[in-house]
C-alpha cells in the first residue's frame, strides 16, 4: 500500500485462470454508498480479479470508505472531471481481460460476479451485457432498465 492509502497496481489479485475481471467502479462523495457497492461485489464466493475506484476530486475522499480485506486501488483526480472522462482514465489503467464499469451508488446483484466470471470462461465473447434493475425501498424490484430475459448467450 502506498503512503497515500492506494493499492498499487502490482497487487492485482488473480483469484483463477480463467479471463480475469476488473470492476472500475467512479466515484464523486456517495460516501458509504461505496462501502455497499462493494461490499455486495465481493459477497459472492468468487471475486474480481481486481477493482479500482476513480475518486473524481471528491470532498469526502473515497479511501475512506473501501472496506477492508481486499486490496481495491483508488485512484484521486486533481480536478472534477465529471464520470465519462473518469471512466476513460479506469480503463487507462485495468489490468484485466475484461472490464466492467459500475458506480459509487449502485450494488450488484447477488452472485454477479460468479455469473459473469463462468460466462466469460465458457464463451470468451468479445461483450458481455448485463441487466440493471431497479429496487425499491422495500427491498423490492420496482423495473427492468434492458429487459434482457429474452436475449440468450
Amino acid at each position: 500500500m502506498t503512503p497515500s492509502g492506494q493499492v498499487p497496481a502490482t497487487e492485482v489479485v488473480k483469484e483463477d485462470p480463467g479471463p480475469s475481471l476488473s470492476v472500475l467502479i467512479t466515484y464523486h462523495d456517495e460516501g458509504k454508498m461505496l462501502t455497499e457497492c462493494i461490499d455486495s461485489l465481493l459477497a459472492g464466493a468468487i471475486r474480481p480479479s481486481e477493482i479500482v475506484v476513480y475518486d473524481d476530486h471528491s470532498s469526502r475522499a473515497a479511501n475512506s470508505f473501501v472496506p477492508q480485506g481486499f486490496p481495491v486501488r483508488v485512484v484521486r483526480g486533481n480536478s472534477n472531471v465529471g464520470p465519462s472522462r473518469a471512466r476513460n482514465h479506469l480503463l487507462s489503467t485495468a489490468t484485466s481481460d475484461y472490464v466492467h464499469f459500475h458506480d459509487a451508488d449502485d450494488w450488484f446483484a447477488p452472485g454477479w460476479c460468479e455469473t459473469i466470471r463462468q460466462h466469460l470462461e465458457k464463451a470468451r465473447p468479445d461483450l458481455v451485457v448485463t441487466e440493471v434493475a431497479s429496487i425499491d425501498a422495500e427491498g423490492v424490484e420496482a423495473m427492468t432498465v434492458l429487459n434482457l430475459t429474452a436475449v440468450t448467450p
